[in-house]
C-alpha cells in the first residue's frame, strides 16, 4: 500500500493502519533514532513515532508518494532539532552555543550537530585539558598555533593530539 493512501486512511479515523506506516517508516526512524547521541535509542524511537503520527495526523494529503516521504522524513528531522534544543535548554550539553535557531533547522544544522556529539562523546577518554584543546581545534576551528598559544603548549603537542584523536575516531567511525 502506498503512504499516501496510508496517511488518507489515517486522517479518516483508522488509526490501526499506523501500524503499516510504522513498518514502512521504520528504516528512517530507526537511522535517525541511531544517530540521536543524546538520547537512547529506544527513548529516541518512541519520540520518533509519536512526532511522525501526530504530524500525518495533521497534514494535508499529499499529492505524491514522494510528497509524502519528504514529509515524513522532515517532520523527524525537525523533531531531532526541537529534542536537541530541549537537551541543551535543560543544561545537558556541554557547550550553551549548541543552541539551534528556534525555527530553522537544515540539513547542514543537522549534520553538524551529529557530529559534534560524536566528537563530544570520543572527546571523553581524554583529560579535560586535551579534550579543550580539542574542542578548540575541531569545534571552535581555530589554527595550531592559536590553540598552542593559549593552552601554554607546543604546535607539535597539539598536532599529537590532533593525530592520536584521529586514530581514536577512526576505530570509532570504523
Amino acid at each position: 500500500m502506498l503512504l499516501i493512501e496510508m496517511i488518507r486512511m489515517l486522517r479518516t479515523g483508522n488509526s490501526k493502519v499506523m501500524e503499516e506506516i510504522y513498518k514502512k517508516m521504520y528504516p528512517l526512524l530507526a537511522a535517525e533514532a541511531s544517530r540521536t547521541h543524546f538520547m537512547e535509542y529506544d527513548d529516541a524511537m518512541q519520540e520518533y513515532c509519536f512526532a511522525l503520527f501526530l504530524a500525518l495526523r495533521q497534514v494535508r494529503e499529499p499529492a505524491t508518494e514522494a510528497q509524502a516521504l519528504a514529509y515524513c522524513k522532515t517532520v523527524v528531522r525537525h523533531h531531532f532539532c526541537k529534542l536537541y534544543r530541549s537537551y541543551v535548554r535543560n543544561g545537558q550539553a556541554e557547550y550553551a552555543e549548541e543552541e539551534l535557531p528556534e525555527r530553522i533547522c537544515h540539513d547542514g544544522e543537522i549534520e553538524r550537530i551529529l557530529l559534534e556529539t560524536a566528537l563530544r562523546r570520543e572527546l571523553q577518554g581524554f583529560t579535560e585539558k586535551k579534550r579543550n584543546i580539542l574542542a578548540e581545534l575541531y569545534l571552535s576551528g581555530e589554527t595550531e598555533t592559536a590553540v598552542a598559544q593559549k593552552y601554554a603548549v607546543s604546535r607539535q603537542y597539539v598536532n599529537r593530539l590532533k593525530r592520536e584523536f584521529r586514530v581514536q575516531a577512526e576505530q570509532y567511525l570504523c
